[in-house]
């Protein structure tokens, strides 16, 4: 999971920019120690080589030749060198340490021509004279305060770069701040929530697409409160003419017509019912009457309305079943909805339908199962929207009006819970209402036929 998260959290849209401004940072300081770095070699090194070179030699010519002694001391003294002279027949230094004669293959050579070597290891300076009399070696030892002063220099240059650059970030990060909002918002309104309101106190581009969007939620919800209170009111209209229809009905001689039209109002009825409690149920969450309910008994009460159904139910529930906190009679009408869209579409003499209580750690899951005609992959994002029929004619010999699945998700909705769907088509279908609940204990799954 965390993995997930990590490879998530990079692949962002501010993960990528974290990742651009970490890169710049390292190529800019590589550029910065490049120019520095050839700077000195160009402005500093090579001049410094020259005119060490050329006072070199004047100083071998103050030690003279044969080489004194006694003068080299006192220019080493006064110069803060080492210096040492070999020959074949001598060797001497006017250091105590054997500095100025050891020849270490560690020593880097940094400038040579035909009489004079210099050579450069951990901060020291050695540079080498070859007379015919011998060789002269002056070893300067480096100056560690302006070494160190020059390494904390350049630290304080990189951390203020760096500095420079995280400031840079959070600033760019503060400005797209509106594009984790605006994503907030879509992901909210792809969930059902049109109430979800972004924060638009921004006057630049990303504040106004802000204000844009939001206005675009209200607009939705109000089309949609429209299109709610046509249906209500549509509904409401009809049942009037409906009845005079029915009790028109009455007067009518019995017959093939008068058996239609009465089945049509019938259906009519059913139809104005089922949209008016649809339209009831959508917004009940202040309205459930809830109680602590055994999840068991009250599925085993269902299940009695089922024993004579073709297909057969079967049932795996716990022993002791979940008690969760819910308003049992809104519960019962979207189980049986269930129920009879699973037997409504599945042939009798088909496999059974199996209805299964999950119980996890935090959750609690009806799972109910067919191996009816199942529903296209392309159908299955829009079947708890209201009045949606897989079947494009909308006969009503091939399902009802489109309204079950919809009550469905209204009821889950108000419980805080959720309903899912896992279908092949032409192999069966699975739908699974969640429960969220402190209130059930995990016990041991006994099959009940």
């Amino acid at each position: 999971m965390e993995n997930k998260k990590s490879v998530k959290s990079i692949g962002s849209l501010f993960g990528k920019l974290l990742i651009i401004i970490v890169l710049t940072g390292f190529f800019i300081n590589l550029l910065v120690a490049g120019f520095f770095f050839h700077f000195l070699k160009t402005n500093y090194r090579d001049p410094y080589i020259r005119n060490a070179a050329n006072y070199i030699n004047y100083l071998v010519q103050d030690i003279g030749t044969p080489p004194r002694f006694a003068r080299a001391k006192e220019i080493a003294d006064s110069f803060q060198l080492i210096i040492a002279y070999k020959n074949p027949e001598q060797s001497w230094s006017t250091s105590k340490s054997s500095i100025g004669l050891q020849n270490d293959d560690h020593w880097q050579t940094i400038y040579a021509e035909k009489d004079l070597v210099i050579k450069t290891m951990h901060g020291r300076k050695q540079i080498h004279v070859y007379r015919d009399s011998g060789q002269f070696t002056f070893t300067m030892e480096s100056d560690y305060k302006h070494t160190v002063q020059g390494y904390i220099r350049m630290a304080v240059l990189i951390i203020l770069l760096t500095l420079v650059l995280c400031l840079s970030y959070f600033s760019i990060r503060w400005v797209l701040r509106p594009v984790k909002w605006l994503q907030e918002g879509v992901n909210q309104v792809a969930k059902g929530n049109l109430d979800h309101v972004v924060q638009a106190g921004r006057s630049d581009e990303l504040g106004r697409l802000a204000e844009a969007f939001n206005a675009m939620t209200e607009r939705i919800r109000s089309m949609l409160r429209d299109r709610d209170q046509l249906l209500l009111d549509v509904s409401h209209e009809l049942r009037t003419p409906l009845t005079r229809m029915k009790v028109a009905l009455e007067f009518l001689p019995k017959g093939q017509a008068e058996k239609n039209i009465r089945e049509d109002a019938v259906e009519m009825e059913s139809m104005i019912t089922a949209i008016l409690e649809e339209a009831r149920l959508r917004h009940v969450s202040e309205k459930l009457q809830k109680k602590q309910v055994d999840l068991r008994d009250l599925i085993l009460d269902i299940l009695r309305e089922y024993r004579d159904q073709l297909p057969s139910i079967t049932a795996d529930i716990p022993e002791k079943g979940a008690v969760l906190e819910i308003d049992p009679d809104r519960i019962k009408i979207a189980i049986r909805n269930l129920l009879n869209n699973a037997i409504k579409y599945s042939e009798p003499d088909g496999p059974p339908v199996k209805l299964r209580v999950i119980q996890e750690e935090k959750q609690v899951m009806l799972q109910i199962q067919d191996g009816g005609i199942g529903i296209p992959a392309e159908d299955l994002p829009h079947i708890f929207e209201p009045f949606y029929r897989v079947d494009k004619s909308r006969s009503r010999r091939t399902g009802g009006y489109g309204i079950g699945l919809s009550l469905c998700k209204s009821i889950m909705d108000a419980h805080n819970g959720k309903i899912e769907v896992k279908s092949t088509f032409q192999k069966g279908s699975t739908f699974t209402m969640v429960f969220y609940s402190k209130y059930f204990k995990p016990t041991i799954s006994t099959p009940i036929v």
